[in-house]
């Protein structure tokens, strides 16, 4: 399997949550919900390899109690050898009851409502474009170093050599919690959801 030669960089909350998960009630949970403002109306193809920010989240005053206890495992070396896949994704109105439910229902309970509700309104890009991203997180066999990503700017990394293969491993939310946790999403949304014209 061949990666695209850009990453998926996020922020390193987001990344901690997607693959060590988050405990809340006695249960860990693991987190697949990603915020995307700008046009991007195909899935990434092939699959994106996950990276994050080295620096301090832009969204640190929004974390929850939850998030907080993530970021003390901030300095914690998440390993490159995770990809991201685009499983669904959901335009939505930018409304703080949405943030207030999914913040809360055990989908993006890193994060207290106003720091996704300020991610959509601060956006300089098209309020239509708005959307929630559903990923699959999934382990592949072979760990990529630092020295094979290169920092393209703030907000992207690319693969030095891209064309490297790898094989797809065990997804890390099995396939049965996968789908409650998705049926919970859509579930969520349906006040929010509109269905853009293509054209």
């Amino acid at each position: 399997m061949r990666l695209n030669k850009n990453c998926l960089k996020i922020d390193k909350p987001n990344a901690i949550a997607m693959i060590n998960g988050f405990q809340k009630d006695g249960k860990l949970i693991h987190q697949s919900i990603w915020l995307a403002v700008k046009d991007r109306p195909k899935p990434p193809e092939p699959p994106e390899l996950l990276t994050f920010n080295r620096s301090r989240t832009q969204f640190s005053p929004s974390l929850s109690r939850i998030g907080k206890g993530l970021k003390a495992e901030e300095n914690f070396a998440i390993p490159f050898k995770y990809i991201a896949k685009l499983d669904e994704q959901y335009f939505v109105r930018n409304e703080m009851t949405l943030w207030e439910e999914i913040c809360s229902n055990g989908l993006f309970d890193i994060w207290d409502p106003e720091g996704p509700y300020k991610r959509f309104k601060n956006a300089k890009s098209d309020k239509k474009k708005f959307r929630i991203q559903l990923l699959r997180i999934y382990n592949i066999d072979y760990e990529f170093h630092k020295n094979e990503i290169e920092p393209a700017n703030n907000r992207l990394d690319r693969l030095i050599q891209p064309s490297r293969e790898a094989n797809e491993g065990d997804a890390v939310i099995p396939d049965g919690d996968f789908f409650k946790l998705k049926d919970k999403l859509e579930r969520s949304i349906v006040p929010y959801r509109f269905y853009p014209q293509i054209r």
